[in-house]
């Protein structure tokens, strides 16, 4: 935990300067227990613009491809920082089980639903994780164009459970989720 808090602190001094943060919805954000952020996915510094909308009050960990773990020091920080890996494109069963126990031990568990910034369809991982592991899903929608110099909005939405159908079809559970993602900027715009 003292590695993320200083990476985290670390961070906050680089990206403070470089963009401008605007928050909308943090009421929105659960005090206690464990929870399925799932948010959209624009560039690869997504995950730490989440971080810095849920702040360190929650002991929380991020889902991430795996070839990022394959570079050097990059990939040693990822795994210190409590990041696991995913292997897309397959049913990566270690990858599923640590995200269904770190939902089950009450952490925070961030996914990009979309599984990469250049697809705008859900995969049914979303859908699963939310089903088996019980969590709350807190849907998030990052806006903006990411530039240096920009202002990057993040709306926050409030938790939910996903409704079930009986097939338990978890693309289409998956699709409903991202459709409360991409709902949140005409709820909470200001």
């Amino acid at each position: 935990m003292m590695f993320f808090n200083f990476i985290y602190s670390l961070l906050r001094i680089v990206f403070f300067p470089l963009y401008r943060l605007k928050i909308y919805g943090r009421e929105n954000i659960p005090k206690t227990g464990g929870m399925l952020v799932c948010g959209n996915h624009t560039c690869l510094k997504d995950p730490i613009f989440i971080a810095f909308a849920l702040g360190l009050k929650h002991p929380y960990t991020f889902m991430a491809r795996s070839e990022l773990f394959e570079i050097p020091i990059f990939g040693y920080i990822l795994k210190n920082l409590g990041v696991f890996p995913v292997k897309r494109g397959s049913a990566d069963v270690a990858s599923i089980k640590t995200a269904l126990r770190s939902l089950k031990e009450g952490k925070t568990l961030i996914i990009f639903p979309e599984g990469s910034r250049w697809s705008e369809d859900a995969k049914a991982g979303a859908g699963m994780l939310a089903v088996k592991g019980g969590a709350p899903v807190l849907p998030i929608f990052l806006q903006g164009s990411m530039r240096i110099f920009s202002t990057v909005t993040i709306f926050i939405g409030k938790p939910f459970k996903p409704d079930i159908p009986d097939s338990k079809d978890y693309k289409a559970i998956s699709d409903g989720i991202m459709q409360k993602v991409r709902s949140l900027p005409k709820e909470l715009s200001v």
